[in-house]
């Protein structure tokens, strides 16, 4: 027969979790509305007026994006944003 181990959860920790929760919960409305201004911002007609796309890209996770050795950015989310452009 297998031996079952138990976990436990303190207290504490089962209490921070529950008012984190709370807390995202909360703010989820604001992070909403971010949203909705940064899609607006980024509308076709915005990016057509300023007659540029701005992609942000990682350049820390080998192979989707990195620098090279003389610091050009490379990777596949980089090839990916140059295609998009």
């Amino acid at each position: 027969m297998r031996k079952v181990k138990k976990t436990t959860i303190s207290l504490a920790t089962t209490i921070t979790t529950i008012a984190l929760l709370g807390v995202v919960n909360y703010l989820n409305p604001f992070w909403l509305d971010k949203a909705a201004i940064a899609a607006e911002f980024n509308s076709l007609s915005e990016i057509q007026k300023r007659d540029k796309l701005i992609i942000g890209v990682k350049d820390n996770l080998p192979p989707l994006g990195f620098r090279d050795r003389n610091g050009n950015l490379i990777g596949l989310e980089i090839d990916i944003a140059r295609e998009l452009a």
